[in-house]
């Protein structure tokens, strides 16, 4: 496990035996929900140990973009390095996360106390049952470690690129950088269609989309290149007819009639279907 994550888990834990304690003490119909103060405290907790991460993946990203440049015949003496900062991070987005969050947990308590006392445990009953909440969370609390410390890794490769790409621009060379979005042999429908799609480093992705991740547990991920990969046949992706699933076959000129199913509960032979992708701008 890695530190970052480790310690927002860390953070994340301590929090629900706040409100654990609090529920403990009472044991009243409904939990507290966690204050003002304490969604504030967590927010910034979190954000100060993602920051680290985004100077470590940010500092890689804008290495490997020196290298791109370089080998392009580019000029370096405009670029400096890369720098992550709070203020790149969105906090609004982190303290509603971090509220949800919370308000997941009051809602988990209140019921465990609800059940307990529908099935007629006593207060000391509910208080002892209430000390083993906090450990019934790690399925959840592993998810939001992961989720924001993926976002934030891909948002500062981005950021990385971005500064970049201004640097040699603003020294009047032609750096077009461009991102492609990387999918996993899994990929749920919801990302099938980002499949290799590139643009310049500076737009948005159909949908109004910066970077991965777009939902909960979306594990995509951005490479980086200088110029505009040769890939305009990814534009066409091909799926299978049976099952809908990617086939990870973009740069076949056309389907044929004797391409199998990779899902094995599938095995659909048979001519792939063909969704169109919108086209990277140019």
């Amino acid at each position: 496990m890695v530190p970052y994550e480790y310690d927002i888990k860390s953070a994340l834990n301590a929090q629900i035996d706040k409100q654990v304690t609090r529920a403990t003490l009472e044991v009243s119909d409904k939990a507290e929900d966690a204050t003002d103060q304490e969604n504030n405290d967590l927010s910034d907790e979190i954000l100060a140990i993602l920051l680290l991460l985004m100077q470590m993946r940010g500092s890689k990203i804008y290495n490997d973009g020196l290298s791109l440049a370089l080998a392009a015949g580019l000029d370096l003496s405009s670029t400096s390095k890369f720098t992550a900062a709070i203020s790149d991070a969105d906090n609004t987005y982190m303290v509603d996360a971090v509220k949800s969050f919370n308000n997941d947990t009051s809602i988990g308590i209140s019921k465990m106390i609800a059940d307990a006392k529908t099935n007629g445990a006593t207060n000391e009953e509910i208080r002892v049952l209430l000390a083993s909440f906090t450990s019934a969370q790690v399925n959840r609390v592993n998810r939001f470690a992961l989720n924001e410390s993926w976002r934030a890794s891909e948002m500062s490769g981005t950021n990385a690129i971005l500064q970049l790409d201004s640097e040699l621009n603003n020294g009047k060379q032609v750096a077009p950088f461009y991102k492609t979005w990387r999918i996993q042999a899994t990929a749920c429908p919801i990302c099938i269609d980002y499949a290799n799609v590139s643009i310049r480093i500076n737009e948005k992705f159909f949908g109004g989309v910066d970077a991965p991740p777009v939902h909960v547990t979306c594990r995509c991920m951005l490479t980086y290149s200088i110029f505009k990969p040769d890939d305009a046949k990814a534009q066409l992706e091909m799926h299978c007819s049976g099952c809908d699933r990617f086939l990870g076959m973009t740069y076949r000129e056309s389907p044929t009639d004797d391409l199998k199913c990779p899902i094995s509960k599938c095995g659909t032979l048979a001519i792939p279907t063909v969704r169109a992708v919108k086209p990277a701008s140019t």
